[in-house]
């Protein structure tokens, strides 16, 4: 199978064992609302389908059903209107999300229930080591979290810079 997210923000599934031609998914989403560009597709598990879009929709899909337009999991709080290039990643698990925002912030949900996690910005103590609360020099453009030892590590990019992010410890 691949997937394809279109300018028009249509999502393509091809199955090459049936042809060339694609099936779209989730059309239906659009009938009340604006258009917009698909900017990341990520596979969750089998079934599950994580959507960026350029007006910051954040979101999954259930792969199982794909006539029904209405997603899984919204991720609110999401910043995005016009940015292509921004950083989003999973952790190895598929339990959390993270996403980087025009506004120059990282954000986080649990995948599952779509509930932002991290620390307000009134927790000065932590304001200095916390992701979730720097605003960073420039909008972050690449993520990846990784397993180390010490815990889950948030990498993320911007410019010529690379910040390594401990998300907590094992």
């Amino acid at each position: 199978m691949i997937f394809a997210g279109c300018r028009n923000g249509n999502i393509m599934r091809f199955d090459k064992r049936l042809g060339k031609r694609g099936q779209k998914l989730y059309n239906d989403r659009f009938l009340n609302q604006q258009r917009t560009s698909v900017l990341h597709l990520e596979m969750l598990a089998e079934w599950r389908l994580l959507t960026s879009y350029m007006n910051g929709d954040l979101m999954t899909f259930d792969l199982r059903f794909t006539r029904d337009a209405s997603p899984l999991v919204q991720y609110h709080g999401h910043h995005n209107t016009y940015t292509q290039r921004l950083g989003v990643a999973v952790d190895p698990t598929h339990d959390f999300l993270f996403a980087a925002g025009e506004d120059c912030r990282i954000r986080a949900w649990s995948v599952h229930t779509g509930r932002s996690v991290g620390f307000s910005s009134s927790d000065n103590d932590t304001h200095m080591y916390n992701p979730f609360v720097k605003v960073f020099p420039g909008v972050v453009e690449t993520m990846q979290v990784t397993s180390e030892p010490q815990g889950l590590c948030l990498w993320a990019g911007h410019d010529q810079k690379l910040y390594q992010i401990y998300l907590g410890q094992r």
